[in-house]
């Protein structure tokens, strides 16, 4: 999968959990600026208030290797952050409140640190499906799917297929 393509199915991504949000918490401003920016420092993303405006920053140059985790951790957190902004704008940054609407949104680390992010083993290979969900599939089974047989997805029973 090319970078432009992860970059929209990342603010597909986003705008589901914004759209999940808005459905746990009653008066949520889902309107949120999303931008790709390429930084060479170690942050990933970033959830911030510029002129009166939520925006979620996601950092270029983590997307391609770790596509997976931006799904499952990154883009819930950000969303938590924005979350916390409109309804715990006292809270402590990645206090308690932050925890719960980590847990309410489906994330599920509560700080996604880059060196947490490593990239994939020799033998291990990531998968993407329809839904989202993160696969990392060993040397054997991705053999049998170069093979011809299919493997499915738990969550939307998609067939998984092997993300560039």
């Amino acid at each position: 999968m090319n970078i432009e393509t992860q970059m929209k199915k990342i603010a597909e991504r986003t705008d589901y959990v914004l759209r999940m949000a808005a459905s746990r918490y009653i008066g949520f401003n889902k309107n949120v600026i999303i931008r790709f920016e390429e930084w060479t420092h170690a942050t990933i993303a970033h959830a911030t208030i510029e002129k009166g405006k939520y925006v979620i920053v996601y950092n270029i140059n983590y997307i391609h290797d770790n596509f997976d985790v931006f799904i499952e951790t990154i883009i819930p957190h950000e969303v938590a952050h924005i979350v916390q902004f409109q309804h715990y704008p006292d809270a402590n940054y990645h206090g308690k409140e932050f925890r719960q609407i980590m847990r309410n949104l489906g994330g599920y680390n509560t700080v996604a640190k880059p060196e947490v992010i490593r990239p994939l083993g020799k033998n291990q290979y990531r998968y993407s499906c329809m839904c989202g969900t993160a696969h990392v599939i060993n040397k054997v089974d991705h053999d049998f799917i170069e093979e011809g047989y299919p493997y499915y997805c738990e969550n939307c029973n998609d067939v998984i297929v092997l993300s560039e």
